[in-house]
């Protein structure tokens, strides 16, 4: 398959929408699996409409929908705010409705605990350079208080207190702290082409920083990122 000059980035529109034809989705879930890349910009395509879940579930495999994969947060966000899972929910019974509420919320808990969330903004990849752009949320915040809700679930109510009151402790004693992402730059067999790092400026919980890398690489067609300690 040949990409096109902006990569995944500009390939992920006409992807969702091709998936919304279910006798795509065998051919998709291969292709999206063989380029993790490609199924990261596509799902995030995909996840800005909450009607789209079915869709997505039936695309995504496990790795896919790892602590990584980036369109996480744009999924829950369009959940949360239609409920689109319930209604899906209820179209199914037995196993089928099990599953797809057991899977929605495996997504949300897993996103929950994030301590930061990044977004992309820009994919630029040239001969010689990939420029990859961005913003970065501190949400560390939010990460404690799942982390305590995870704890406190199906305890009793001064249990759920103690949690809430521990995990506001854990939250006012966060300092500031700058993120560190590692961005690799792909090829076509997924093999790294070059890697560059970058820090952000010291973030507090809520706060966003932009960031921007440019990593020496010639016509690579993806990128993956780790998040540094």
């Amino acid at each position: 398959m040949t990409l096109t000059p902006g990569g995944a980035t500009s390939l992920a529109p006409y992807l969702a929408a091709y998936a919304k034809d279910r006798r795509t989705w065998p051919q998709l879930r291969e292709l999206l699996r063989a380029k993790p890349q490609l199924g990261q910009t596509t799902f995030t395509a995909l996840a800005r409409d909450a009607s789209n879940l079915e869709t997505i579930l039936a695309l995504a495999n496990e790795r896919g929908a790892g602590t990584d994969a980036t369109w996480l947060p744009t999924l829950l966000n369009s959940l949360l705010a239609a409920r689109a899972y319930v209604e899906i929910a209820k179209t199914r019974k037995g196993a089928a409705a099990a599953a797809t509420n057991d899977t929605t919320l495996t997504w949300f808990n897993r996103s929950q605990k994030l301590p930061v969330e990044v977004n992309f903004t820009e994919f630029n990849a040239g001969e010689k350079q990939l420029e990859l752009a961005g913003t970065v949320l501190d949400r560390r915040d939010k990460a404690a208080q799942a982390e305590q809700g995870g704890i406190a679930s199906g305890s009793s109510a001064p249990a759920k207190a103690a949690a809430a009151k521990k995990a506001a402790a854990a939250v006012a004693s966060l300092p500031p702290k700058a993120v560190t992402l590692k961005f690799e730059a792909l090829d076509k067999s997924g093999a790294v082409l070059g890697s560059q790092s970058v820090t952000t400026e010291a973030l507090t919980p809520g706060k966003t920083a932009p960031f921007r890398v440019k990593i020496d690489a010639a016509n690579a067609i993806a990128y993956r990122y780790t998040l540094a300690d």
